[in-house]
């Protein structure tokens, strides 16, 4: 009898120490796996960090000689080409070239000859003007009833002096506002003026482990 109560003592003592290993055991590896996590101070939790970008400067684009100009603030005058005028439409005949009635031969195109008195006969025999048609072409309007516009020589339009530069030939450039150099697309950093590089310290996660 007295052995059979040392061996169940034993057991339950036994039983004991099993069971405050094993719960030692657990609450040691929970402790350890929860591991605390803070935001990065160098990153602010971003993972990345911003540089300013060496080629232009944070400015997001650079410089250089304007194309249009060259660098001389000015650019060849684009209304009338460089050429100190341009063309008007002729306010005396509008546009036409001519007028709408020849005062010469009052529209007709036609004269009546002169040498032979509209007869068609000279000294008795076929005139040589007009060739015995008694009539010969107005010398005004060439025969379309239509005179001539003396002012523009039948062109329709005159030549004015250029409204943009006043017969400067040159006006100020517009491709670079005058400066003589233009603003150009920063590559290096999209034109954001800065690039971000992955934090050393946290690795690009953005938390530490403490």
């Amino acid at each position: 009898m007295n052995n059979l109560l040392s061996v169940c003592f034993v057991l339950v003592l036994v039983e004991g120490i099993l069971t405050s290993c094993n719960i030692n055991g657990n609450s040691g590896s929970s402790s350890s796996s929860e591991k605390k996590h803070e935001k990065c101070r160098d990153c602010e939790g971003e993972g990345y960090l911003y540089y300013e970008c060496d080629y232009c400067y944070g400015e997001g684009y650079t410089t250089r000689i304007c194309r249009t100009c060259g660098g001389d603030h000015e650019m060849i005058c684009p209304r009338c080409d460089g050429e100190k005028y341009e063309k008007g439409i002729c306010v005396f005949c509008d546009g036409k070239g001519h007028s709408d009635d020849c005062w010469h031969c009052k529209s007709k195109g036609c004269l009546t000859c002169l040498v032979c008195r509209g007869t068609g006969v000279n000294l008795g025999t076929t005139c040589q003007v007009c060739y015995g048609n008694q009539i010969v072409v107005c010398d005004v309007c060439k025969g379309t009833g239509q005179a001539i516009c003396t002012a523009c020589q039948q062109k329709g339009y005159m030549d004015v002096l250029c409204r943009l530069c006043h017969g400067r030939i040159f006006v100020e450039c517009e491709d670079c506002d005058s400066r003589g150099k233009e603003h150009v697309y920063c590559n290096r950093c999209d034109g954001d003026g800065y690039y971000k590089k992955e934090c050393s310290n946290c690795n690009g996660k953005g938390e530490i482990e403490v």
